[in-house]
C-alpha cells in the first residue's frame, strides 16, 4: 500500500515539474503552483537535459605557497552540503561568463589524463579577464582544462588515459576586491 502512495506521488511530483518546464505544451493548468514546485526543484527538467558528451571542465585555483588546487565542482559533496550550497552552479556560471570574453585562438592544445590530473603542458602566458558577475567567486588566478568527455568503453581502463583537451591560464580580476 505504502509502496503504491509513494508511486502515485512520485508520478504526479515529476509529471508537474515537466509540464511546469516545457513552456509550450497541449495540456496547460491553472494552478499557479510554479513557485512553490521550484522552490523544491530548482533546475527542473535542465538536470535530464544536459549532453553527456559535453567537455568536462577542471579548475585549478593558484594558493598562497604557489601550487594549484583542484576547485571541487560535484554538488553531491560534502563541501556544497550535498546539494543544498549553490555555489558549484555559480562557479560554472561565473566561468562561462568570463569564457565568452576569451578569443579562442588564446586556449592550448594539452593531453590530459582524468585519471591521474596529469596534462602535459602548462600555459605560461597569462590572460588577464575581468569578472563582471556580482558577488564574484572566481578572483586570481586559475588554470582552466576543458576536455572531451572519455568514452564510456574507456571509463574503466586500467592504463592512463590521455585525452586531448584545451586549456588556459586566466588572472580574474574583479572589481570589489584584490586578487
Amino acid at each position: 500500500m505504502t509502496f503504491a502512495i509513494c508511486s502515485i506521488f512520485t508520478f504526479i511530483f515529476i509529471s508537474g515539474v515537466f509540464l511546469y518546464t516545457v513552456h509550450e505544451n497541449p495540456i496547460k493548468l491553472n494552478i499557479n503552483l510554479e513557485n512553490k514546485l521550484f522552490t523544491f526543484v530548482p533546475q527542473g527538467w535542465a538536470f535530464f537535459t544536459r549532453n553527456p558528451r559535453e567537455a568536462q571542465i577542471v579548475i585549478y585555483k593558484k594558493t598562497a605557497d604557489n601550487t594549484f588546487e583542484e576547485i571541487s565542482q560535484r554538488h553531491s559533496s560534502y563541501k556544497n552540503l550535498f546539494g543544498l550550497k549553490r555555489k558549484a552552479s555559480k562557479i560554472m556560471s561565473e566561468l562561462q561568463f568570463i569564457k565568452r570574453e576569451i578569443n579562442d585562438s588564446l586556449y592550448q592544445n594539452t593531453m590530459w589524463s582524468y585519471q591521474e590530473k596529469i596534462y602535459s603542458k602548462v600555459p605560461l602566458e597569462l590572460i588577464s579577464v575581468k569578472n563582471q558577475m556580482k558577488d564574484q567567486i572566481l578572483c586570481g588566478e586559475y588554470i582552466v582544462i576543458y576536455q572531451k568527455a572519455v568514452p564510456w568503453a574507456w571509463s574503466r581502463s586500467l592504463y592512463k588515459i590521455k585525452m586531448p583537451a584545451k586549456i588556459i591560464r586566466l588572472n580574474i580580476q574583479c572589481n570589489d576586491r584584490e586578487n
